[in-house]
């Protein structure tokens, strides 16, 4: 028997006491974590369940609402406040883009007036030095 066992270690006295610890501790590990999940399985069915009731509740809402707006004469109301309200949060949307492309446009202009400006200051000694030459070239023209 001890032959069958040759190439592996043979644990005793306290080394086989930590082993045995170790393997309780992974067992309690193992116990709790399979306690949580079966928790949460649970949770999950009762959610599962009440989101089916309420959807339920919803429906028979929303065929008393739509009765009492028929009623009412006011029939298709809701449907109406709700496609203004789904508009009203598209345009939003849009004037927020809107709102953006505005001021990425403006610091365009920006950019571009100061581009501008730096190069009418550049070519302003230029321009200046040539005005004389211009007026001098004009004469001799003329002559």
């Amino acid at each position: 028997q001890i032959q069958s066992y040759a190439g592996e270690t043979i644990l005793r006295g306290d080394d086989f006491k930590k082993y045995v610890t170790g393997l309780r501790e992974k067992s309690n590990i193992y116990k709790q974590r399979k306690a949580e999940v079966s928790d949460l399985k649970a949770e999950y069915g009762v959610l599962e369940r009440t989101l089916e009731i309420l959807r339920g509740r919803e429906e028979a809402l929303i065929e008393n609402l739509s009765s009492a707006e028929a009623e009412k004469g006011i029939s298709g109301f809701r449907e109406t406040r709700d496609n203004l309200e789904q508009v009203a949060e598209e345009k939003a949307n849009l004037d927020e883009m809107k709102g953006e492309t505005l001021e990425d446009m403006s610091g365009l202009v920006h950019q571009l007036t100061m581009k501008i400006s730096e190069r009418k200051a550049r070519l302003a000694p230029i321009i200046k030095e040539l005005r004389p030459l211009r007026q001098d070239h004009q004469d001799l023209q003329m002559e």
